[in-house]
């Protein structure tokens, strides 16, 4: 979206009869949509590949993998929506800066450190390694809460945002 702010093409877009929160809702959606998708294609795919391997694991828990996937995904994308509505320049950086971060603390951080409070910082620490234990739904629930909250707060903030000069 921002590339087509910056590229002057919404200029012409928006200056039509054109609901703003429509418009970035409909991509939101898409996008929502998409991580769906893909949650529950590598649920399928997973489960293609230890059936291939007579692992015993079965399908339904595989797609609580795949589900368990998701609430970071929609975090990121409801928190995209609002970085977007406020600074539209620096809404990309700021998320690849929190994938990063959350990588760099799930993998490195998780052995040097016991410090659960920079071990909280990263999104995937709230979601547990399903299969192997049962899905945690008060962080699913939590996480899709404020997915949510952030991409409503954002497409109320893009609507009322001046477009940026090409």
């Amino acid at each position: 979206m921002r590339g087509e702010e910056a590229d002057g093409h919404l200029d012409n877009l928006l200056a039509r009869h054109l609901n703003r929160g429509t418009w970035v809702a409909g991509r939101l959606a898409f996008g929502a949509a998409l991580v769906v998708a893909v949650g529950l294609g590598a649920a399928v795919g997973g489960w293609v590949g230890v059936t291939s391997r007579n692992s015993g694991v079965g399908i339904g828990a595989l797609l609580q993998a795949g589900v368990n996937l998701m609430p970071a995904a929609l975090f990121v994308l409801g928190l995209g929506t609002l970085l977007y509505g406020l600074l539209p320049r620096i809404a990309a950086p700021l998320l690849y800066v929190l994938v990063l971060w959350s990588f760099l603390i799930e993998i490195i951080g998780s052995s040097i450190t016991s410090n659960h409070l920079l071990l909280d910082t990263a999104l995937f620490s709230h979601l547990g390694p399903v299969p192997a234990s049962s899905l945690n739904w008060t962080a699913i629930g939590v996480l899709t809460g404020l997915a949510v909250l952030a991409a409503l707060a954002g497409i109320a903030a893009f609507q009322r945002r001046d477009l940026a000069a090409a």
